[in-house]
Parts: structure tokens; sequence; C-alpha cells
């Protein structure tokens, strides 16, 4: 369990200092998951050829073989994919912000004051995250925890979908 504990500090300790993290992780619980249920499904399409009564008696444990799958992706492998979403971020960030400057200077050149686009830009960025941004920085952090723990849930259940339909229908 030591090795465990480990991976999982090295993938948290990638927050420390990077903005991106929060964002990336939640592209990374995506990617496994989409990992973790084509594995399963061809796990399913190799045993299905395979007709005798161990391969019979497995099938109704997939979703196990789905969890583990995830589980073990998270472990040996969950950092690494966290931190090429985190690079894919940044590389994001970096040519935004320079088509941003270049149009900056660009406008400032010809016209001698500040692209009226620019304003628009921050007017829109303060509507949609101000309040947010305002929040103390524990409370921002509880959020963003909790988002991404609602978001686990959520696509842990999107598995189950069709079973919860039914199950809240028969309560009706």
């Amino acid at each position: 369990m030591d090795f465990v504990t480990w991976r999982i500090k090295q993938l948290l300790a990638l927050q420390n200092g990077n903005r991106n993290f929060y964002i990336a992780l939640l592209l990374s619980i995506k990617f496994m998951m989409m990992c973790a249920t084509i594995a399963t499904y061809l796990a399913i399409l190799t045993l299905s050829d395979i007709d005798n009564s161990w391969s019979n008696g497995v099938m109704p444990y997939m979703e196990l073989h789905w969890l583990a799958v995830i589980v073990i992706l998270t472990i040996f492998a969950g950092k690494e994919i966290v931190q090429f979403h985190m690079k894919i971020f940044d590389w994001l960030d970096e040519k935004f912000r320079k088509a941003i400057d270049s149009y900056s200077v660009k406008y400032w050149k010809k016209h001698k004051k500040d692209p009226p686009v620019m304003d628009k830009i921050s007017k829109y960025q303060n509507k949609v995250f101000g309040k947010f941004l305002k929040m103390p920085a524990k409370k921002r952090r509880a959020m963003l925890i909790s988002m991404v723990i609602v978001y686990i849930f959520y696509m842990g259940l999107m598995r189950y979908e069709d079973k919860l339909v039914v199950f809240l229908e028969s309560l009706l």
C-alpha cells in the first residue's frame, strides 16, 4: 500500500502552483473512464467467443473489471495522464496569450488605443467567473474539490443510467 499512497501523493502534488490542474484532472478522469470502458468491451468481446462455464460465470462481474481498470490506470499512469493534459492546457494558454498580445500590439500601433475586444473579453470573463474569483481561497478550493468529486460520481452513475431510470420509474 506504500506504493499506492506514494503515487496518489505524487498525483496530488501536481496541483501546487498550476492553475490548470483541476481542469486537467477532470479531463483525465474522463479519459481513464473511457479507457476502462473500451478495455471492458474488449474483454467482453474476447470472453464471449469462449463458450465455457468460467467465462459465462465472469460476465456478470464485468463492472468490477471496469473499476479495476480505472484503479490500475489511476495508480500506474494517473500522474502522467494528468501531466499530459496539463501540458496541453498550458500550451493552449500560451498560444492564446500570444495571439491576444500580437493582436493588441497591432491594434495599438494602428489606432493608439486599447482594442475594444479586450474590454469585451474582460467584461465577459468577470461576468462568468467574477463570483468564483471573489471567493476566499479556502472556499474556492473546497468548491473545486467538490466539483471533481461530483464529476466522478456523475461519470460513474452514467454507466447505470438505464438501470437508474427503471428504478426511479418503479418507485413512481
